[in-house]
């Protein structure tokens, strides 16, 4: 069943064509992401679809009676309702419903119904029951806690909640409308990891039709069935998840460009052969070829990918061994104790991500390094020679009066105009627009502007806060690249696991005022907690392979093996400690249990010293 069709639209502004002649259908039941470069239009298709604005040209038809919600990027709740009760809204003609059953059993008690009332009452305490009338509350309160909110929130009013909750909230209260057909513009951008990982549960088991647009690549490969790409005003549509989408567009890009080149070498040899004899003897030959190539249809040059930021970062100073070390840290504001005797170690050209759920405490952990705020308790410090950049998400740092090609200046002020021009066209600044006031940009040319003075800083730690939250998917996959390539220390706070996994050697996982750490991505994190448990019984253990080492990751270098060579003779003898202060055999089953781990952490120790030997071969080759 068709949900929605829209025919040949055109939308434009200030003459600018956004859309052109766009045609589309949505089916019921599909789950579609909509994707394309920031500024493509693909929040004005939104608008459209919903209503919200109307087209310049072309019909947009929808299905009878098809129930429609829509979450905007900046859609939050308002009010002075409590969190619970904004989020109830979302039934409100089951309240009403209620309200007026209750009414009527007032009049029952009282003895005053009559059969009017009677037959009504019936019929509604029917409806109230099929639509589950009675388990509003456990599907607000289980919502809710599924986007992040803590049970003691619930009864927190709507005008003190931050403007990334009142979004929540906003997602929260249409995802419980359940509509026929559901647009949600960027609903990922406030959650953490597990909220994101529960909308996309409810997405794929949601009985209506989804249109997404997310920058979140791998949001988009868990929750859709279909992409579709706004580009060049025009839309084309790729069955799949994103993965199954990027296979699928450079192999069609790849099939255009095949095909154009053809015709081009067709083209030529027809007019080298006019060129030859069209005052020949083969006149007549030369201009029937002529009238053959006039009325052949051309085939458009295959576009690129559009303007892509060319993004590097260099580090000036080589850094100590140890380039951030966080001993026994506390931090707590009034009675809430957010950091408690945090402990952790970053070493040189480590790529660590740090990551848990919102109110972890992450971003305050950067404010604490960068200075922005004291720690209650603890220690937390850079080691020598240390030069730290900071990228702060909610970009405060950049002047909203200066233009982009003032405030850039200022992180090189020795540079001329030209260069500092050159530099912006690096982030896709040009002409004019380098002349915009910062205040006028939108999110993502803000992110735009606070990377291009901190690719100026060539400081040897950065330290970003959800760098990717502003920027589309092309600059997204730039910056992935930039820091693989980065000589210096990362430390990362982010959400995104597809960046994460291009990004970091290590992850830190913040919870419940501490941290535990993980070697590799979020990826082999993701595989580690879902592996099953070992038996506890003693058994013969093949060699555990070495964990495999990800694409475009360079040779571990002999300090960071020496590293984790540590971390185990450490767990070892950790365990050994928790075998010896065991005394009751039979207890044999636990001792089975540690004995098995330590076997493994000592096979693990043997790998690693090979693996340290052949690393220490290869630099020693290098060298000499």
């Amino acid at each position: 069943m068709t949900l929605l069709r829209i025919s040949n639209i055109t939308k434009t502004f200030a003459g600018v064509p956004i859309l052109q002649d766009v045609s589309w259908q949505i089916e019921a039941g599909r789950k579609i992401g909509l994707v394309g470069v920031n500024g493509s239009g693909k929040s004005t298709l939104l608008n459209l679809l919903s209503g919200m604005m109307s087209a310049d040209r072309g019909a947009i038809e929808m299905a009878r009676q098809m129930r429609l919600g829509y979450l905007t990027q900046e859609m939050a709740a308002e009010g002075d309702r409590t969190l619970y009760d904004e989020v109830r809204e979302a039934f409100r003609p089951l309240l009403d419903m209620q309200t007026e059953m209750t009414r009527l059993e007032t009049r029952m008690a009282q003895q005053q119904a009559d059969d009017a009332d009677m037959q009504r009452y019936g019929a509604l305490m029917e409806e109230f029951n099929a639509r589950q009338g009675y388990a509003i509350r456990a599907r607000v309160e289980a919502t809710l806690s599924g986007l992040g909110f803590r049970p003691e929130a619930l009864q927190t009013s709507v005008r003190h909640l931050s403007g990334g909750q009142k979004n929540i909230a906003a997602l929260a209260r249409v995802l419980l409308q359940e509509p026929d057909l559901l647009l949600l513009d960027e609903p990922s951008n406030h959650l953490d990891v597990q909220a994101t990982e529960w909308l996309e549960g409810v997405l794929r088991d949601y009985a209506g039709a989804v249109v997404v647009v997310s920058h979140d690549r791998y949001f988009l490969d868990r929750t859709v069935d279909e992409i579709v790409e706004l580009e060049q005003q025009n839309l084309q549509r790729y069955p799949g998840n994103y993965s199954a989408y990027v296979v699928a567009k450079a192999l069609r890009r790849e099939q255009q460009t095949k095909a154009y080149e053809q015709q081009q070498a067709e083209i030529e040899r027809h007019e080298e052969f006019i060129r030859r004899n069209m005052a020949g003897q083969n006149t007549k030959q030369a201009q029937s070829r002529q009238k053959m190539l006039a009325r052949i249809e051309r085939l458009d040059k295959p576009g690129g990918d559009g303007r892509r930021m060319n993004v590097q970062f260099a580090a000036n100073r080589r850094e100590n061994h140890e380039v951030l070390v966080c001993h026994n840290l506390q931090k707590r504001y009034g009675d809430r104790e957010v950091l408690r005797r945090l402990s952790f170690t970053v070493y040189r050209g480590e790529k660590v991500g740090l990551t848990g759920p919102n109110g972890a405490g992450k971003s305050t952990l950067l404010r604490l390094l960068m200075g922005q705020e004291t720690p209650d308790g603890g220690a937390l410090h850079a080691g020598s020679n240390i030069a730290v950049a900071y990228y702060d998400q909610e970009l405060g740092s950049l002047q909203a009066r200066n233009t982009v090609l003032d405030e850039v200046w200022q992180a090189a002020p020795d540079w001329t105009q030209g260069e500092m021009r050159s530099h912006l066209g690096r982030f896709l600044f040009s002409g004019d627009e380098v002349l915009q006031t910062i205040g006028s940009l939108s999110g993502g040319q803000k992110s735009r502007v606070a990377l291009a003075k901190l690719m100026l800083t060539k400081a040897n730690l950065l330290v970003l806060d959800e760098p990717t939250n502003h920027l589309d998917i092309p600059a997204c996959e730039m910056l992935e690249q930039a820091l693989a390539d980065y000589p210096g220390t990362l430390l990362i706070v982010s959400h995104d696991r597809y960046f994460l996994d291009r990004v970091i050697d290590r992850l830190l996982l913040l919870h419940d005022g501490t941290c535990t750490s993980h070697a590799g991505n979020y990826s082999d994190y993701q595989a580690a907690m879902t592996a099953p448990a070992p038996t506890p019984v003693a058994k013969v253990r093949k060699k555990a392979p070495l964990p495999p080492r990800r694409r475009g990751v360079k040779r571990r270098t002999p300090g960071s093996i020496e590293r984790e060579i540590a971390q185990v003779e450490a767990e070892i003898a950790a365990l050994q400690a928790e075998l010896d202060a065991r005394h009751d055999p039979s207890d044999w089953q636990q001792l089975a249990d540690i004995s098995s781990r330590q076997g493994d952490a000592s096979e693990r120790l043997q790998q690693l010293l090979e693996e340290w030997e052949n690393s220490m071969a290869i630099e020693e080759g290098s060298v000499s």
